[in-house]
């Protein structure tokens, strides 16, 4: 029988299997995928009167504004951490809007959750109303209570407009704020849509 040194041996043994139990704890952290949040800013390619708009706010004494979709606003996010909208603000990024004392040019709007291709601009699909602040040239949607992100969450966006004030948001841009409402992890990529 050939002579065996015990420790040699085991130590050895050990050893491979120290190895091959990190090597199996580290595969799977180096497999997983880098997980990260983004949003998108969309202008819309049709920038759709809604139907009735007109003749609802002729009836409220404002004849000549409408409704108008503008844009979507998409939040998507992969990782299974809970984020909550309260507040989104948007930057606007073109000629000045003048103070609402000009009250043919004042802005404001409405974000309305996306649960089909086509707008639905209902009570009920109506999530935040924005309010137009002139100094900083900023709308702003405020929800009605804090608002949990899907993996994917996508709004309308909807401004009251005429066309005077439609012609001047042809003109520039909208910029999503970074702003401490905003979840942290969104607040990481830059994206704009012109009007």
């Amino acid at each position: 029988m050939p002579d065996i040194d015990p420790p040699t041996d085991l130590k050895g043994e050990c050893m491979q299997y120290l190895f091959l139990g990190a090597l199996i704890i580290s595969v799977p952290l180096l497999a997983e995928r880098h997980v990260y949040n983004e949003y998108q800013i969309i202008a819309d390619k049709i920038k759709q009167t809604l139907p009735n708009s007109e003749k609802l706010h002729e009836r409220i004494g404002k004849k000549g504004f409408y409704e108008r979709q503008y844009g979507v606003l998409t939040f998507k996010k992969e990782t299974k951490q809970d984020e909550q909208l309260t507040k989104i603000t948007l930057q606007w990024n073109g000629p000045t809007i003048p103070p609402k004392e000009n009250v043919s040019l004042h802005l404001c709007g409405a974000l309305f959750k996306k649960s089909t291709e086509e707008l639905i601009a209902t009570n009920d699909n109506q999530v935040a109303m924005g309010k137009w602040n002139e100094q900083k040239q900023q709308l702003t949607f405020t929800f009605k209570s804090p608002y949990a992100l899907g993996y994917i969450t996508t709004f309308h966006i909807v401004l009251t407009v005429n066309a005077e004030l439609d012609a001047l948001l042809k003109e520039g841009s909208f910029s999503l704020v970074i702003t401490p409402s905003l979840p942290e992890a969104f607040q990481t990529t830059k994206k704009e849509f012109s009007a």
